[in-house]
């Protein structure tokens, strides 16, 4: 199985944290959130990876030189952001002939993409994507044979409604049916084949983590949500878990802290601090006596989730 992340966004929701980072480099508990998923794709099998990049692409090529990552990865530099269809269409030659699956580099999962790759094969399907059912942002119409028949829920006539999660398979083919420029939408696509009556399945997700962390408020809540249910990867330094202190970050003893706190390589938190539900960056000072609830600390910013 091959596989692309979608990680060129300019990550505009996630600023300023994004000023100095792409987001698919935000981290997790203090893991570089695409270390994560190309781990997690490396244990379901995936073979070989494709990302691409346009915001800080420089930052991704010097993680990726240095990290070792546990799967060949390639980067696909897009000079002007093509859009998640463009974005496939670009590194096609890839993929070669076989089925691929795509997902986008701001989410969390623990989704075993094994999981749709046989469900596409067996189905015989053009294109699947993974749905779920997802307050707020469901969208996806679906008939009762789990066939998708659009994104307009307002047209909705009593079908099922879900939410995509950015996770999904398709065959190569399924270009044919992309419109005639470079920049756009994986949906174009997606619509495209509904039109030439191609089988478009749906696969549901029955139980699944999914965080989506593309944002500040999003970010945070991906942190509350492993703090409940645990590290992903349970490695050295995660004995305090939900506080994870780098090893070359200090923590006065007189601070306190409550809920999770992921306190990053370089970062100080001085005596008399209060930290509650936070997450502080590289080399980011926070003072004596602050206090710090329910937000991102940066160097020279505090970014909660209201702005």
């Amino acid at each position: 199985m091959r596989a692309m992340v979608l990680a060129a966004g300019l990550g505009t929701r996630l600023r300023p944290v994004t000023h100095t980072i792409p987001k698919c480099l935000a981290p997790i508990f203090n893991r570089p959130l695409i270390s994560i998923i190309l781990k997690h794709l490396a244990g379901c099998g995936a073979q070989a990876v494709v990302m691409n990049a346009h915001h800080l692409p420089e930052k991704i090529l010097s993680f990726l030189e240095g990290s070792h990552p546990p799967v060949p990865v390639e980067v696909s530099h897009e000079k002007v952001l093509l859009d998640t269809g463009g974005g496939v269409k670009k590194v096609l030659d890839f993929f070669g002939k076989e089925p691929f699956f795509v997902m986008n580099g701001d989410v969390l999962t623990d989704f075993d993409p094994r999981e749709v790759m046989k469900a596409h094969v067996e189905g015989g399907s053009l294109a699947t994507m993974v749905l779920a059912d997802i307050p707020g942002l469901n969208n996806v119409m679906i008939d009762p044979e789990g066939q998708i028949l659009g994104f307009s829920p307002e047209e909705a006539q009593g079908e099922r409604i879900l939410a995509f999660t950015g996770l999904q398979v398709l065959n190569p083919r399924a270009f044919e049916y992309a419109p005639d420029v470079k920049v756009f939408s994986i949906l174009d696509v997606y619509l495209g084949a509904i039109a030439g009556r191609e089988k478009v399945s749906a696969h549901i997700a029955k139980s699944l983590f999914w965080a989506e962390v593309g944002s500040v408020s999003g970010l945070l809540d991906c942190h509350r949500r492993l703090a409940r249910r645990g590290p992903f990867f349970p490695e050295k330094g995660m004995e305090t878990f939900p506080v994870v202190v780098h090893p070359t970050a200090y923590v006065d003893p007189r601070a306190e802290i409550s809920g999770f706190a992921a306190i990053g390589p370089g970062a100080r938190v001085g005596d008399g601090a209060f930290l509650s539900d936070v997450v502080v960056l590289e080399n980011t000072e926070v003072s004596s006596g602050e206090t710090l609830s329910g937000c991102i600390a940066g160097p020279g910013f505090r970014q909660h989730e209201d702005g």
